[in-house]
């Protein structure tokens, strides 16, 4: 039984940059469809303008990024080359991460245009998770009562897994994780523009799409939630700081400093305080939310990635 519509695993991308003849993998994405108020000619309905949703510390500063997409038909990736640049201008749009407002500063998405016809162009097997059916925005994230233990989905490529045994002509399937919402009411109570999931997370996870688990039953006074809908995106890993230190023979701890030189030593006027980290197993979650707001503060109508 198929908990996961197989179209989402054709709306997550693996995201890297060209390194030689190589590509270097550093993150994940997805394609995202808002409305763009117009309608099919032949069929009627809607249609969406298409956009490449990741971090924003995965995407800024990128002139252009390698997208990883499966073929209509074969077994051979696509990688596929995308310019950042249009016109002069970098079409990536994120807040900057110093910005005068923190909860802008705190945003950690980017979003950019992608001319879908492209896509089709190369014989891409693709699709989008719809902003107005396949995804729960703040509103909606209220009124489906999410809530702490519930069930989540992350889907990804963490540590550079964009293929098989990393098999470079191989296809892009995203790995899922199960997970579940550790801490939301912050979120929702608005002391937090983010949320925390419990998940197994890893660099390479970053910008990969959260999607909530189906679920038939629920506790008494709440409506159980059967759609698997797209409600953010991952960001990062609470790590776990651990100060470097030795025990005494009584017992009690002694803090280590490393010198300049790298060595170890108890005086805390030759050396800085050691740290080791740990992944905590809580990833921080960027809400639907800040995604659509982006969209909608787009600063150009004219462009989008490249076509030629």
């Amino acid at each position: 039984m198929a908990l996961i519509p197989p179209r989402y695993f054709n709306c997550v991308v693996a995201v890297g940059i060209p390194a030689n003849t190589d590509v270097q993998w550093n993150g994940s994405g997805f394609l995202f469809g808002y409305p763009d108020g117009g309608t099919n000619s032949e069929s009627g309905a809607k249609t969406y303008q298409l956009w490449l949703v990741s971090n924003r510390h995965v995407l800024s500063g990128l002139a252009e990024v390698v997208l990883g997409f499966n073929p209509e038909s074969g077994t051979t990736g696509i990688n596929l080359l995308c310019p950042l640049i249009d016109k002069g201008r970098n079409i990536v749009h994120y807040h900057l991460e110093g910005d005068a407002d923190p909860v802008k500063s705190s945003v950690d998405v980017a979003v950019a245009p992608i001319r879908w016809e492209r896509l089709a162009r190369q014989a891409i097997n693709f699709s989008c998770f719809r902003a107005d059916e396949d995804a729960a925005n703040f509103v909606k994230l209220k009124d489906l009562q999410l809530s702490e233990g519930d069930s989540v989905f992350v889907m990804g490529y963490p540590l550079g897994l964009t293929t098989a045994e990393n098999d470079s002509k191989g296809v892009h399937y995203p790995i899922v994780r199960a997970g579940i919402v550790a801490r939301l009411r912050d979120y929702f109570e608005t002391k937090s523009t983010t949320f925390l999931i419990d998940t197994a997370n890893f660099p390479g996870n970053s910008g990969g799409p959260v999607v909530v688990k189906p679920e038939m039953v629920s506790v008494e006074g709440i409506p159980a939630q059967i759609e698997p809908l797209l409600i953010g995106l991952v960001s990062a890993y609470r790590p776990h700081l651990n100060q470097l230190s030795k025990i005494s023979f009584a017992g009690d701890p002694i803090s280590l400093y490393q010198t300049k030189n790298g060595t170890l030593t108890e005086d805390a006027n030759l050396g800085e305080l050691i740290y080791t980290m740990e992944n905590s197993g809580l990833a921080v979650v960027q809400p639907i939310q800040a995604v659509i707001d982006l969209i909608l503060s787009y600063p150009y109508l004219d462009i989008g990635i490249d076509d030629t």
